[in-house]
């Protein structure tokens, strides 16, 4: 890995943690866009590194709300059901290369 990349990877966590801190919202379209363009990653490349990445810092943020009482576990506990299943049929349907467009699925590639 050159030092440019690093540097750009770097920047490009920068930029998502403080739009995930800030919003609580997923800098994955940030970092996947960013690693494709950028650095040339493969779109499931990008996509597995965010999705790890993104598992780290979001982890580290959940725990500075839960320390500052801003967590009710109740409905996260929910969520997270019914992220699961939710989640392994979405890689299921990513590694069949469907192809999505306007909301729908278009074609197997």
């Amino acid at each position: 890995m050159s030092l440019l990349n690093l540097i750009v990877m770097l920047f490009i966590g920068s930029f998502a943690g403080v739009i995930i801190g800030v919003m609580g919202a997923s800098g994955a379209v940030i970092m996947v866009s960013l690693l494709y363009l950028l650095l040339g990653f493969s779109m499931h490349e990008a996509i597995g590194t965010t999705l790890m990445a993104s598992f780290i810092a979001s982890s580290v943020v959940a725990y500075v709300y839960y320390k500052n009482e801003n967590v009710d576990v109740l409905p996260c506990l929910w969520l997270a059901f019914g992220a699961f299943p939710g989640s392994q049929l979405g890689a299921f349907i990513s590694s069949a290369h469907l192809i999505a467009g306007s909301g729908a699925f278009l074609e197997f590639c």
